[in-house]
């Protein structure tokens, strides 16, 4: 494990490759900055249906280190939703 999956794995809301619900997935991507279709295309091959990452970037013709900053700004994403749920719950709870 590198350093910077292990930093990733202990922060809520950390994105595994191959372990992303398509929904979920397309709904980071929605509220994401993100826009290229083939990086969009490239981190879905990876997140979603668990493709190698170099293989992924391959297929769709994006660089590793473009993948890497995009990857990077979605697990940021992912752990900013994880982190602002409690307040959102705490909304509802008032609400009803």
């Amino acid at each position: 494990m590198n350093k910077a999956s292990y930093i990733y794995d202990k922060k809520p809301g950390h994105l595994r490759p191959g372990e992303v619900h398509p929904e979920h997935f397309r709904m980071l991507i929605e509220a994401s900055s993100i826009h290229s279709t083939k990086v969009i295309l490239a981190m879905e091959d990876f997140l979603v249906r668990g493709i190698p990452r170099k293989i992924s970037c391959e297929t769709h013709g994006v660089s590793a280190g473009y993948i890497s900053i995009a990857l990077k700004r979605l697990q940021n994403l992912s752990y900013n939703v994880v982190m602002m749920y409690p307040y959102y719950a705490e909304e509802q709870s008032i609400i009803k």
